[in-house]
């Protein structure tokens, strides 16, 4: 079903709507923290909430998709322990020992850490397109945070650990490349959720995180939010269009989400856009736009292949 449905949208398309998803995010985590949620508790409502919502779909869909080999269960755990739950925790401890704003520049480190694996990994050639797109693009979410002349916090810790959220987030293209060759994206998001979700439970107080859905309908609502159009939605998506195109670019695509944060900051908390937030938008928009558009040579390749094609008809 998944196959059928988007075999026909562009994989860049896919990886676009996912980075918009995930930039909502900050919405539902502002909201669940105000409603008296830890971090850890949020973390694991996105984890958890995921992992109850592709359980459905794989019920009602297709139950094959619960099947796996053995041998390829480290990828799991890979993707589960090391590219969400662990992500989640360096992640959320440097929006505590920094700002908002350092957390996410140093997250959005990890396309180039794609870049590098990728090139490592699955012999991906780094070109001159991919090193300009992945430039202009961090200058963009640099501009688009509006970290620069703001009074910002610095923790040499938090520091650290935002890099290694980067890192760890940048895993998950790699390990969801491996995976993706052999499984369904269902299957690589039920059992990566499923691990990260046990890992997360015991470090949340779940008695008590209960406790606080149970007495606060509204912080229920807030915790589906955050799995089901945060989480659930744009792994689904970016897992499909991870399938279908090289890790490294869906990586640097996906900086719309800091693009999309920011909007949705000033659509719904009245956040002011500035002149600095507009430029990093333009140019997150730019590298977007440049790193899927195709070179003369190709386009020359493509119009002589349509045109043997035609001759040969």
């Amino acid at each position: 079903m998944n196959k059928i449905k988007t075999d026909n949208i562009r994989p860049e398309i896919l990886i676009i709507i996912a980075a918009i998803c995930w930039g909502f995010v900050g919405v539902f985590s502002r909201a669940l923290g105000e409603l008296g949620l830890s971090v850890l508790q949020i973390a694991f409502s996105r984890s958890f909430v995921t992992l109850v919502g592709i359980t459905i779909i794989n019920l009602v869909i297709n139950r094959e998709y619960f099947k796996i080999k053995l041998k390829d269960l480290p990828l799991f755990l890979g993707t589960g322990i090391i590219s969400i739950a662990l992500f989640y925790l360096f992640y959320f401890y440097t929006i505590q020992e920094t700002t908002m704003s350092v957390a996410a520049i140093l997250l959005y480190t990890s396309p180039c850490f794609v870049v590098i694996l990728s090139a490592l990994i699955f012999k991906e050639k780094i070109t001159k397109k991919t090193i300009i797109a992945l430039i202009i693009s961090i200058i963009g979410s640099v501009l688009t945070t509006g970290i620069i002349g703001s009074t910002v916090k610095f923790s040499a810790g938090g520091i650290f650990t935002g890099i290694l959220s980067g890192f760890f987030f940048a895993l998950y293209s790699i390990f969801g490349s491996m995976i993706l060759k052999k499984y369904k994206a269902n299957t690589m998001i039920f059992y990566s959720f499923l691990f990260a979700s046990l890992f997360l439970l015991p470090l949340c107080h779940p008695i008590q995180y209960v406790d606080k859905l149970i007495s606060s309908p509204i912080t229920l609502i807030f915790a589906l939010g955050i799995g089901l159009i945060s989480t659930l939605i744009p792994y689904l998506l970016y897992s499909m269009g991870l399938s279908r195109m090289k890790a490294s670019k869906a990586s640097i695509i996906s900086f719309v989400e800091p693009l999309a944060a920011t909007v949705f900051g000033i659509l719904l908390f009245g956040e002011k856009l500035t002149l600095q937030n507009s430029l990093g938008i333009c140019l997150i928009f730019i590298a977007t736009l440049f790193l899927n558009s195709k070179s003369k040579k190709k386009n020359k390749e493509v119009r002589k292949q349509v045109q043997l094609k035609h001759s040969n008809t």
